[in-house]
């Protein structure tokens, strides 16, 4: 097994409890039925030194110690506890569960949407009402008025739903392996942005969070993983797109030739 499975299935559906999201029943499933395979061949625990004690009291009974049942049950669970038995039995586990979020990312995405749209809502009200403004700079926040604490407070929370769901977001894409972890684009995990606020807002290997793209004046919302490559598709092609043209107008200036007129093409 690969070891991050481990900690993307289980990041994956601690999400859910943490966002306060319901997660598909079949994926629910997928996941008991993961954990009881993996757990279980983990709790054979049978002592090798057993066999010694089982090996003796056949022969006391005069029965053949390979035949006799005590013995076989030892024997077969020392080598079902070999570390390549446990390994293989992890495969099919977390391959199972794999399967399952493949089949039902959809509904995955579905199930998360609905706290993050809220979640997303309260913290669009909190910016009409805190204006660009800190979360972490409470006295500024109390400074601006009686319910500028409440709304701080709902703000603050719901920037820890998207971040729970962001992490189960992060959790899916690894054990399904839908999309590479490219940490150049975190943003676009919870937002879409046109190629020139990218550049403008200098947002490429940028740790932005829930509230820091509100303030930079993005609209939160929650991708399939087919989305979220349409994203980073938007800022390479625009990136690409940018790079062509200043070598264009590079070769114009060298060859003394005006540089091309262009409208704001890039994406």
């Amino acid at each position: 097994m690969n070891i991050t499975d481990r900690g993307n299935t289980s990041t994956l559906i601690g999400s859910f409890t943490a966002a306060g999201a319901t997660a598909p029943k079949a994926l629910i499933a997928a996941h008991e039925r993961t954990m009881r395979l993996s757990e279980g061949v983990r709790g054979l625990s049978t002592r090798p030194e057993a066999i010694f004690a089982a090996v003796a009291a056949a022969l006391e009974r005069g029965e053949d110690p390979a035949a006799a049942a005590d013995v076989v049950r030892i024997l077969t669970s020392t080598q079902i506890q070999n570390a390549g038995v446990v390994a293989g039995v992890d495969d099919l586990a977390f391959d199972g569960f794999r399967e399952a979020a493949i089949a039902h990312t959809d509904a995955i995405i579905a199930a998360w949407r609905k706290p993050f749209d809220a979640a997303a809502a309260v913290l669009a009200d909190a910016h009409q009402r805190l204006g660009n403004v800190g979360l972490e700079d409470t006295s500024t926040v109390i400074a601006k008025g009686a319910d500028a604490a409440d709304v701080w407070a709902k703000a603050t929370a719901a920037v820890k739903v998207i971040e729970a769901i962001r992490h189960g977001w992060l959790g899916l894409v690894g054990i399904t392996r839908a999309v590479p972890d490219d940490r150049n684009y975190t943003v676009l995990r919870i937002a879409a942005i046109d190629h020139p606020t990218w550049t403008a807002q200098q947002f490429h290997g940028r740790k932005v969070g829930a509230w820091d793209a509100v303030l930079a004046g993005l609209t939160l919302a929650l991708p399939t993983p087919a989305e979220y490559k349409q994203r980073v598709a938007v800022i390479t092609q625009g990136t690409q797109q940018a790079a062509t043209e200043r070598e264009e107008d590079e070769r114009a200036y060298l060859t003394g030739r005006r540089p091309a007129d262009r409208e704001a093409t890039i994406l």
